[in-house]
């Protein structure tokens, strides 16, 4: 059975509703000169927290900040640029929350150089986690 992928005629007015036929370019394009950049021992750090533990923080009635600073000494031991003894903060890049899938009981998260932040597109994203 033949193929057609050319997209029908639109007209005029929901021209600007149609999506372009490839998504991957309305992703930003990545330079590999940014990512080159970065330093050498940085690399991507990604935690897990399971679902039991954020229902035992919020039984617990955790507040943001607390929350905040737990996942930031999980980031911490993981080998994260965290700053700090008492109150933890990142000393660069950012804290983002990845999207769970159907079905997963737990909660991801991922710490991002800057470099990675800009070549994403992401640079001036900013979170709660975020410090």
């Amino acid at each position: 059975m033949p193929v057609n992928d050319t997209l029908p005629e639109v007209p005029e007015k929901f021209r600007d509703r149609v999506l372009v036929k490839d998504p991957n370019a309305l992703l930003p394009v990545v330079d590999s000169q940014i990512i080159a950049a970065a330093a050498p021992g940085d690399r991507v750090v990604a935690i897990k927290v399971a679902g039991f533990e954020i229902a035992a923080l919020y039984a617990d009635k955790t507040g943001p900040y607390a929350f905040a600073q737990l996942l930031l000494e999980r980031f911490k031991a993981a080998g994260a640029p965290v700053e700090g003894t008492i109150r933890l903060r990142l000393a660069r890049g950012k804290v983002f929350k990845i999207k769970s899938q159907p079905g997963d009981a737990s909660f991801r998260y991922v710490w991002l150089p800057d470099e990675h932040c800009q070549a994403m597109g992401v640079a001036g994203r900013e979170g709660a986690l975020v410090h």
